[in-house]
C-alpha cells in the first residue's frame, strides 16, 4: 500500500487474515461431512438423507459438484482526506 502527500510517499505492506465467516444468531457453523459426499451432515439430516452414506445425497442421490471461481478481481480503495493528529 502506498500513501502520498506533499511531504512524500511511503509504502507499507498490509496483511489481511480472514479466519471465519460470522454466522447469524441461531445459525449453524458446522461444515462436517462425515461421508465425504460434499454435503454437510446437518444439511443431509435436514433433507432426510443419511449423513454417513456417500451415495445418499439431498439432490436425488447425485454427488455434489464443486466449481472453481475464475476471473475474480478484488479491489480495495482507501481514501484518507481528513487531516488528523498523529499519535
Amino acid at each position: 500500500m502506498s500513501a502520498t502527500n506533499s511531504v512524500g510517499t511511503d509504502t507499507q505492506t498490509l496483511l489481511l487474515t480472514i479466519t471465519s465467516v460470522p454466522s447469524a444468531p441461531g445459525a449453524s457453523n458446522t461444515t462436517i461431512d462425515s461421508d465425504g459426499d460434499g454435503f454437510a451432515d446437518e444439511l443431509e439430516t435436514a433433507a432426510g438423507t443419511n449423513p454417513l452414506d456417500a451415495k445418499a445425497t439431498p439432490i436425488n442421490n447425485a454427488p455434489a459438484q464443486v466449481l472453481g471461481i475464475s476471473n475474480v478481481k478484488l479491489g480495495i480503495g482507501l481514501h484518507f482526506n481528513k487531516k488528523t493528529a498523529t499519535h
